[in-house]
Formats: structure tokens, C-alpha cells, sequence
């Protein structure tokens, strides 16, 4: 930074208009931005009448001209940061109450759901029931029979898993002990019309499927002659629970499944209320006070955490691509303009971005803010019910 005694020094010896205005538009810069200058006025009449040729005072008028136009253009840069700043904070304000609530939905999941002691009898009657009367598939016998997983939900770096129907032991023993029990008339397969029917077939009439099919499909399968992820028809051969139950050679998993009560396995035997995060415990409560039971005799459960709040998603969903569009634009805009201000800092040699370098952090930070919650919040878009917001970049 130029002292007072550098400017004594300077103008003692005289000056050409470029030196002179790039004095000027420093010290204008300084004292615009509450620095403090370093020339009087003085000084100034001083420069002003060393301009002898015509050429340095067109230079050093250029100059002026030019401080104009830069204080000005860091007047409306630092306006467009703003205007950015505030509709990124805002996004990032219309965000939390889905984040805290998508949160909470999570942490219900580890906090045990009440029951009284007579809802648990009858949802655990009534599971059981399903249960008993619902179908699984061909499949998952196979992986549950040999601890294989069949269905692997891969990370984008994961290798693809081996599945061996030939030289996999475990999978060999667990295809010839469904052909036994096949053969036996232990296991009686069903197929399904569409693997959607799965779902609902404790509710669906569901044909026979011939034995002598489903053993042929297994021998192609051990051959490689039948590849197990070629189409669906491991997943459509099914078996209906109550089946499985029966035989004693499958082992004690399937009644474990099936006599055990599991809060979080349906919609239609869950301990909460539909459209609450189910827990995968259960509590059953003692001594529970009248007000907190429903005509039922069922525990009232009461959504303390906001889990279950309502928001109107129609209306955010207009804001959030509104905001987010003037924000990538005032980015945009913002950085434009930070470039032409820099190259015009290297051409003059005049350092006046110290403000503009600021204002920059300031707009990068919210930014990063904003992109971790966006982060955190992806996959979960949907289920929001709100457009997937992209990390600004």
C-alpha cells in the first residue's frame, strides 16, 4: 500500500497521466470503501497540473472513466451476490423442516413402537396369519436355504458378485434339497401371473404350477443350461407360507418368521398408525391411563417428533425451482463479472478485489452449505414429494 511518504517522493518528481490516474483510482477505491485515502487534495491539484501533453491526460482521464465504470460494477456485483445469498438461504430454510422431518422419521425407526398388551395379541394373530397364507418365491428359498444373496443391491465401486450354480456348494445342496422335497410332494409349487402379484398373494387365489416343471427348471439350473437371472421365473415359482411351515426338514426359520412378531413387516399389522415410520421393536406398555388408549384398547400413538407433518409440497416445489433458477443465475452473473474485474486488476496493477474476493468466500460458503443438505437429502426426493435439487457446481 502506498504511504504518504511514497506520495512526497513521487510527486516531487513528476508523473506520467497513466501514473498519476492509477494514484487516483487507488485512492478513490480506499476512501469509497472506508480505508482511508492517502491523497490530499492538494495532492491531487499537484497531479492534476503535471499533465503536460495531451497524452497523459487522456490517459490519466481514462483512468477516472474507468474507476466510474469499476465502482459501479462492484456496486452491482456485490448486489447480485446478495440477491444469490438470499435465495440459496432461503432454499436452504424451505429444505429443513423436510430435513428434520425426514430425520425423525429415521429415528422412530429405532425407538420401539407402544402396544398394549391386547394390540400386540391381535396384530401378532394377525400376522401370523398373513404369514401363513402369503407366498415366497423359488428365489428366495434358494438364498435362504444356502445364505447366498441372490438379489445384491450393489454401491457404484462394488465388483458384481459370483453366482455359481455349478461349482457353488451351497447352492448345489440347497437346489437338491427342494428337488427332494419336491419329489417328496412336501413343497407344492404355485406361479404367480406377474411378480407384481407378489405382494398382495396372501390375498389372491394363486394356480398350481406342474411339479415336474419346476424340477426340470432346477436341473437346468445346476447345468448352466438356465442362467438364475435370465427372466423371472425363479421369482414366480412360489410357495405359500403355510407350506413351508409344515415341513420339518426346512428347519426352524420359517416358524420363526412366521410366529414372531415383526412391527415394521406391514402396512396392515404395523404398531403405528399408517403413514408413521414403523419401529422394528416393539414395547408393550403396563398400567397404560384410559386417555391414552383408542375404542380399541389400542395405544394412541402421537407423532411428538413431526414425522407424519404436512407441508404443502405444491407450493415449495414452485418456490425451490423458482429460487434455485434466480440463484444460478446470479451465480452466473456474479462470476462473469468477477473475471472481467480481475483481468482489469492485472491490466492496470491496481489491486481493488479485496472486497469482490470476500463477497466470493461469502457465496461459496452458503453455497457448500446448501450442497451437503442437498446431499443429505438425496434419494429421499420423492418420497418428499418435491423436485431432486442437483449440487451447484
Amino acid at each position: 500500500m502506498t504511504t504518504k511518504a511514497d506520495i512526497k517522493k513521487i510527486l516531487s518528481k513528476g508523473l506520467t497521466g497513466r501514473e498519476a490516474g492509477k494514484l487516483i483510482f487507488q485512492d478513490n477505491w480506499l476512501v469509497d470503501t472506508s480505508r482511508g485515502g492517502f491523497l490530499s487534495e492538494r495532492d491531487m491539484a499537484s497531479l492534476k497540473a503535471g499533465l503536460k501533453g495531451d497524452k497523459d491526460i487522456k490517459e490519466y482521464n481514462s483512468y477516472i472513466r474507468l474507476y466510474k465504470y469499476v465502482d459501479y460494477t462492484l456496486k452491482e456485483v456485490r448486489i447480485t451476490a446478495l440477491e444469490a445469498e438470499s435465495y440459496l438461504y432461503y432454499i436452504y430454510l424451505l429444505l429443513q423442516p423436510y430435513e428434520r422431518a425426514e430425520a425423525y422419521r429415521w429415528t422412530s425407526m429405532y425407538i420401539p413402537a407402544i402396544v398394549t398388551q391386547r394390540q400386540y395379541e391381535e396384530l401378532s394373530a394377525k400376522q401370523r396369519d398373513i404369514m401363513l397364507k402369503r407366498a415366497m418365491s423359488l428365489q428366495e428359498l434358494i438364498s435362504i436355504l444356502s445364505g447366498v444373496e441372490l438379489e445384491v443391491i450393489l454401491d457404484d465401486d462394488e465388483p458384481e458378485p459370483v453366482i455359481d450354480f455349478q461349482k457353488d456348494e451351497r447352492l448345489i445342496k440347497a437346489v437338491e434339497q427342494i428337488k427332494e422335497l419336491l419329489k417328496a410332494g412336501k413343497l407344492k409349487p404355485l406361479k404367480l401371473n406377474k411378480w407384481d402379484d407378489y405382494y398382495d398373494s396372501h390375498k389372491l387365489k394363486i394356480p398350481a404350477q406342474p411339479v415336474k416343471e419346476v424340477i426340470e427348471m432346477l436341473d437346468k439350473l445346476l447345468t448352466g443350461e438356465f442362467q438364475y437371472d435370465e427372466d423371472d421365473s425363479l421369482r414366480l415359482t412360489v410357495f405359500r407360507g403355510q407350506n413351508l411351515y409344515e415341513i420339518e426338514e426346512l428347519g426352524d426359520w420359517i416358524k420363526e418368521e412366521i410366529e414372531v412378531y415383526s412391527p415394521n413387516w406391514d402396512v396392515e399389522t404395523g404398531a403405528r398408525p399408517e403413514g408413521m415410520m414403523q419401529s422394528r421393536y416393539v414395547a408393550i406398555i403396563q398400567n397404560p391411563l384410559p386417555e391414552d388408549l383408542d375404542k380399541r384398547g389400542y395405544w394412541i400413538e402421537r407423532d411428538y417428533l413431526g414425522s407424519t407433518m404436512k407441508r404443502n409440497t405444491q407450493r415449495d416445489t414452485e418456490l425451490l425451482t423458482g429460487l434455485m433458477d434466480a440463484s444460478k443465475e446470479r451465480i452466473k452473473g456474479f462470476l462473469a463479472v468477477q473475471s472481467v474485474l480481475e483481468a482489469i486488476c492485472k491490466v492496470i496493477e491496481v489491486d481493488f478485489l479485496e472486497d469482490l474476493e470476500d463477497w466470493s468466500n461469502e457465496l461459496n460458503l452458503i453455497i457448500k452449505i446448501l450442497n451437503a443438505q442437498i446431499k443429505r437429502l438425496d434419494g429421499k426426493w420423492e418420497r418428499l414429494g418435491l423436485p431432486e435439487l442437483k449440487p451447484i457446481k
